[in-house]
């Protein structure tokens, strides 16, 4: 069984200086807390970001999304 956090953030381009001073604190927390996976839907700026904190596109998922049309009556 894998436990995990779904973190949400919003990224610019001070969070690599942020992260220097609280990730392996963060990480440290999350691990004692039985977290053994971070997971998070990103996009590719923020994912060239995070990629320097250890982060991988896994292979087995691809986010596939679908426009619905507005339904009309009759």
């Amino acid at each position: 069984e894998h436990r995990s956090l779904i973190i949400q953030a919003v990224a610019g381009e001070t969070l690599l200086l942020f992260a220097d001073q609280f990730w392996k604190h963060f990480c440290g927390w999350a691990y004692i807390s039985g977290i053994r996976r971070f997971e998070g839907l990103v996009s590719p700026a923020v994912e060239r970001i995070v990629s320097k904190l250890g982060f991988e596109r896994p292979k087995s998922f691809v986010h596939v999304q679908m426009e619905l049309p507005e339904l009309v009556d009759g």
